[in-house]
């Protein structure tokens, strides 16, 4: 949508899908700004601060910002606030795991698209221990052995960072990451299960 080459840039109907996409959240949000985790068989596991719809949402205001209207541009921002205010309090911790991981790389967006530096460092400091304790084989564990399914998870946050930061010592974990997965791979392109600690 950002080149002038692409049929869509600039074009209003993508804007104001993108924009009722992030009015549903809002409308959805609890006072914390947080919604309920619901499962495919429609279980749930309470309130949560989803790490994925967060990341996507903050991502997709800092592309559309500028030509939001100024009312939903500023619902959109008190809306956004909460959520991360929420996220740095709570959710980007000193524990190695997925979760943080996207936060922490969400949380990084925020505070940079809202000036907050302390989000940024907050962020960059979870990123460093998440990178920290990859293993030398280039996956990351949380409990015994590879967690291979969500190893990709590892790697989107650390991507997404880079590609927001240019932070270079990030490359040599992705790096790792890639000969990792090229070794855990089918050759029909399968991610192997039998090694994978959790699915």
């Amino acid at each position: 949508i950002k080149h002038p080459d692409n049929p869509y840039y600039h074009d209003s109907k993508v804007l104001e899908a993108i924009m009722d996409g992030g009015d549903a959240l809002i409308d959805d949000q609890n006072p914390k700004g947080m919604w309920m985790f619901r499962k495919k068989d429609n279980s749930t596991w309470g309130d949560i601060y989803m790490p994925w719809t967060y990341s996507r949402w903050v991502r997709a205001f800092s592309l559309i910002k500028d030509a939001m209207p100024a009312e939903r541009r500023a619902r959109w921002e008190k809306a956004l606030l909460l959520g991360y205010t929420g996220i740095a309090k709570n959710e980007v911790t000193t524990n190695v795991h997925n979760i943080p991981a996207h936060h922490a790389m969400g949380l990084y967006c925020a505070g940079k698209v809202f000036g907050r530096e302390e989000w940024q460092k907050q962020a960059v400091d979870c990123l460093q221990k998440i990178i920290a304790e990859q293993q030398l084989d280039g996956y990351w564990s949380e409990n015994v052995g590879p967690v291979v399914g969500y190893n990709f998870v590892y790697i989107n946050s650390l991507g997404t960072y880079y590609g927001m930061s240019k932070d270079e010592r990030v490359l040599p974990s992705l790096e790792k990451s890639a000969e990792f997965h090229i070794a855990a791979t089918y050759p029909n392109g399968t991610v192997v299960e039998t090694i994978d600690e959790r699915q």
